[in-house]
């Protein structure tokens, strides 16, 4: 009964009340299993909370990996799509004289290296490093 009274909080008038009468001191006995059954179990409540918080910011943080890596395929065939149009000899390989004449005549391209802080004056350092 001592369990069902604590697990369940049956009986408290049945058992723990006359032994408290008669002996005074247990009220400090039936106290403490009460809150340390109330705290494991509120332990236990935050536990499930806690663990389904982590599923879920898991679970957001793959979905942004998967939009991050189809943002850069995007930006990768978009890219890929404007030096194909700058490349005016259709070689296969961009000159440096076609990808100045992209910086001045293409919106596209130069809006593309303008996000990347590349100026006009940084292309041939560019062109020079990737050659």
């Amino acid at each position: 009964t001592f369990m069902q009274q604590i697990l369940a909080g049956d009986s408290w008038g049945k058992v723990s009340i006359p032994i408290i009468e008669e002996q005074a001191w247990t009220w400090v006995i039936f106290f403490a299993v009460m809150i340390t059954i109330n705290l494991g179990l509120l332990n236990l409540v935050l536990t499930v909370i806690v663990d389904v918080a982590n599923m879920a910011r898991d679970a957001d943080e793959q979905r942004r990996l998967a939009e991050k890596t189809a943002e850069f395929e995007q930006a990768r065939q978009q890219l890929l799509t404007i030096c194909a149009e700058l490349d005016c000899d259709e070689s296969g390989e961009l000159s440096y004289t076609e990808i100045e004449s992209g910086m001045d005549n293409h919106p596209g391209f130069a809006a593309t290296m303008a996000l990347l802080d590349v100026t006009k004056d940084d292309m041939e350092f560019i062109f020079r490093m990737l050659d």
